[in-house]
């Protein structure tokens, strides 16, 4: 099969499986960079609960990718891959679910300071909004309901989150805490 036929494929079927996307409302079809662009902060690796001490997610570095399982309080885990990059002065985590055979992105600001690790998604409606009026960082957007597919190429991406990461309005306002249990 040609590749451009494979990539219409890959994006409709995509498209699809959206609303099965659990937390993640607004994935993307390209990484924000790779693994040898991506950089390693080893604060935070170890083990971290959260403030409500329901969840639990594990945090090991080999090398610079991150192998991130997060334990929900029901004893469910997902795995994740992770790589981080820092985009106008703001770590962001790239995280895959490693058991997926969907290869889509999923954008997180992540903060450490000492022993708490601040996570927040890539994901608000001011960005929405940028998107549906600017087209930007997206090429084709998917809406039902509130899902989209960011699909700019990863430079598109990282040149359009340079100016909009320090904006406060990009990132969900909720936040998830965690509190450092073991290092």
């Amino acid at each position: 099969m040609p590749a451009n036929k494979r990539r219409a494929l890959l994006l409709l079927l995509l498209i699809l499986l959206l609303p099965l996307g659990g937390c993640f409302d607004l994935p993307s079809l390209n990484p924000l960079c790779d693994k040898t662009t991506a950089i390693a902060d080893t604060a935070m690796v170890g083990l971290w609960q959260a403030d409500d001490g329901s969840d639990i997610i594990a945090i090991r570095l080999k090398g610079n990718v991150y192998q991130i399982a997060y334990i929900e309080k029901d004893l469910e885990v997902e795995v994740f891959t992770g790589l981080l990059t820092e985009i106008g002065g703001v770590k962001v985590m790239d995280l895959q679910r490693e058991k997926s055979w969907l290869a889509e992105h999923h954008f997180m600001r992540v903060e450490v300071r000492g022993d708490r690790l601040t996570l927040s998604y890539m994901d608000s409606e001011w960005l929405r909004e940028s998107i549906r009026k600017g087209g930007k960082p997206a090429h084709v957007v998917y809406e039902g309901g509130k899902k989209m597919l960011l699909t700019a190429s990863t430079e598109e991406m990282r040149e359009a989150l340079s100016q909009l990461a320090k904006d406060g309005r990009t990132f969900d306002s909720e936040t998830h805490g965690f509190i450092r249990v073991k290092s």
